[in-house]
C-alpha cells in the first residue's frame, strides 16, 4: 500500500477504479472473492499489481472486505455511472488529496509547489516525495475534477509566498524582506518561495523554474 509519511494514497486512478467497480457490479453482483476477481482480471492473487488494484478500491471507498470484496453504497452508486454526488464523495475520500485540494484551490498544479506542500503536510523525506510525485500528480489531478470548488486558502495564481520552507525544527522563520545565510529565495511578481539551501531543494527550485518556463512558452 503506497504511503507518503503516514498518508495512504491510491496508485490507481479514480476512473480506472470506478471502472473495476462497474465490472464487479455488472458481472458479479457487487461482491466477489479475491481469488475470483484475480482470475477475472488475469492476475495473480498474490501479485503486487493485483494488490495495487484492490488497495485502490479500498482507499477510494469503493469496496471493503478482505477475502470477500463488497462494493460500498457509494461504490454501487459510482459504478452505475449516474451519480455525480457519489463520485464527489469518493474523490474526497483520500485525506492527502483533500489537504492538497484545500491548499491549492483552483490553482494549476505545479510539480515544484506540489513537492513543497506534500513535504509540509506529511513530513516525508523529500527524495521519497520526488520519486513518487509524477504518479501522485496524475492521480490527484484527475480526482480533483470531481471535488467541489473550495475557498482558496492561498492567494494568487501560484501562492509561492505561502509555501512552507524546508527548515530544521529549531530554525527561525525566514525573514520577509531578506535572505538569511544558507537560504535560497525565488521572487516573482505573483509571490516568492524560500527554501533552505540543500541539494534536494535546489532540484525543487530548478523544477519550479522549468515549469514556469513551460507555461511562458505555451502562452
Amino acid at each position: 500500500m503506497a504511503k507518503i509519511g503516514s498518508y495512504e494514497f491510491p496508485e490507481v486512478s479514480i476512473s480506472a477504479s470506478v471502472e473495476l467497480a462497474h465490472r464487479i457490479q455488472l458481472d458479479l453482483g457487487g461482491e466477489v472473492s479475491r481469488n475470483n476477481l484475480a482470475h477475472m482480471l488475469g492476475m495473480s492473487p498474490a501479485g503486487g499489481a493485483f494488490a495495487t488494484r484492490i488497495g485502490a478500491l479500498r482507499i477510494w471507498g469503493l469496496a471493503s472486505g478482505r477475502s470477500i470484496l463488497r462494493l460500498t453504497a457509494d461504490g454501487e452508486l459510482a459504478a452505475s455511472g449516474n451519480d455525480i454526488d457519489a463520485l464527489r464523495r469518493i474523490a474526497r475520500s483520500v485525506p492527502i488529496f483533500n489537504l492538497l485540494h484545500d491548499r491549492l484551490g483552483s490553482n494549476a498544479i505545479d510539480p515544484g509547489i506540489l513537492i513543497v506542500i506534500l513535504q509540509d503536510i506529511t513530513g516525508a523525506d523529500i527524495a521519497d516525495i520526488r520519486a513518487r510525485i509524477r504518479r501522485i500528480e496524475r492521480i490527484f489531478a484527475e480526482s480533483r475534477r470531481y471535488m467541489p470548488p473550495e475557498e482558496q486558502s492561498m492567494e494568487g495564481p501560484t501562492a509561492f509566498h505561502n509555501a512552507p520552507s524546508f527548515q530544521d525544527a529549531d530554525s527561525q522563520p525566514m525573514p520577509t524582506n531578506e535572505t538569511r545565510e544558507g537560504w535560497m529565495q525565488l521572487k516573482f511578481d505573483d509571490g516568492s518561495l524560500s527554501l533552505a539551501e540543500t541539494p534536494e531543494n535546489i532540484d525543487v527550485m530548478i523544477g519550479m523554474l522549468a515549469a514556469r518556463k513551460r507555461r511562458l512558452l505555451d502562452r
